[in-house]
């Protein structure tokens, strides 16, 4: 039966026969605690990495932002017009893991974000909107991210 050489992994040096010839991006779930915050909660992300293959990573960016859209004015040019909204960003907050290689398997990665009180709730009308959004970023060198974009109902 055939077998794959050994390979030496660049980032610790070790022997292994259990590299995958091919690299691949892992699969990402991720899950929030609460499900739906509300202001002064601190929102816990969890998010669960399972590799196919050994895979070098620069880390895990998290990222949560919330944007206020509101209805400015109308403008008019010729015979259209359009609506122009200004935007204000009500919390922007990040967090970073360190470069490590992913085993082939599953990994769990962890961060708190402490939500302000005075957040307006996410809601959407006529006239504008508060949105709140989770970025979850996998960056993998010389190769695609894995990158999932997530909406947080803040009550």
């Amino acid at each position: 039966m055939w077998s794959a050489p050994p390979t030496v992994c660049s980032t610790t040096g070790i022997e292994s026969r259990d590299h995958a010839l091919v690299r691949s991006r892992p699969v990402l779930t991720v899950f929030l605690s609460p499900q739906r915050p509300v202001p002064g909660d601190r929102l816990e992300v969890r998010a669960v990495l399972e590799s196919r293959s050994v895979t070098p990573i620069e880390g895990v960016e998290m990222k949560l932002v919330g944007v206020e859209r509101r209805y400015s004015h109308t403008r008019s040019s010729g015979n259209s017009s359009s609506r122009v909204y200004k935007t204000h960003t009500l919390v922007s907050l990040v967090s970073r893991t360190e470069p490590r290689e992913l085993s082939v398997g599953k990994h769990e990665y962890r961060s708190v974000f402490d939500l302000p009180k005075p957040l307006p709730p996410s809601h959407t009308d006529a006239v504008g909107s508060v949105r709140y959004s989770l970025d979850v970023r996998v960056k993998i060198p010389w190769w695609p991210d894995r990158h999932d974009h997530y909406e947080v109902n803040v009550l």
